[in-house]
């Protein structure tokens, strides 16, 4: 796992430098090299690199693996804020979204990521549980509207976990 959170903070590095992730990448395995982009969903190195483009912007002198840091806590953060709308779906309340988004948050396995690491499970978890509300709106949405677009919502929001962690499969298949 550190060699691939390595290859993920390499190539999030040089998107945020504003550079192309290489074709063939001889540094990560020499002689015949990697190819990135056929073998990698690069999903993830591209949100954090341009995230930090934008901080750059208001704030010049941030480091980037500060503003790394921050990117990956708030993103994962908003687990938490799915996690209540998926409540609230479910349980039609607010009371049960709010209890919800409290357990877990506040969960040791909520908490147990690395903050120090580049991993793609941070960035996956709002968009599956984002997904999965998603369905459930598309399930019980009172109008034919309120279901398209949670279906929508729930097809684009897992499309892009895909993209972001190849385990998410997995996730997904519990979840369908």
């Amino acid at each position: 796992l550190k060699e691939e959170f390595a290859l993920q903070y390499r190539y999030a590095r040089i998107i945020a430098q504003g550079n192309e992730v290489p074709r063939l990448d001889r540094k990560l395995q020499f002689p015949e090299g990697v190819r990135p982009h056929e073998s990698l969903p690069l999903f993830t190195e591209h949100a954090t690199g341009y995230a930090y483009r934008c901080v750059r912007r208001m704030n010049p002198a941030a480091e980037f693996d500060e503003v790394l840091v921050w990117v990956k806590a708030l993103w994962s953060t908003l687990s938490v804020v799915a996690c209540a709308a998926l409540a609230r779906l479910v349980f039609r309340g607010h009371l049960p979204a709010v209890a919800s988004g409290l357990l877990f948050g506040l969960a040791p396995a909520s908490m147990y990521r690395s903050v120090l690491s580049l991993a793609h499970e941070d960035f996956a978890l709002p968009l599956l549980f984002g997904g999965f509300a998603g369905l459930v709106a598309s399930l019980r949405g009172v109008t034919a509207p309120a279901r398209f677009f949670g279906a929508a919502l729930a097809g684009l929001l897992w499309s892009m976990a895909l993209l972001t962690w190849h385990f998410a499969r997995f996730f997904l298949i519990a979840q369908a």
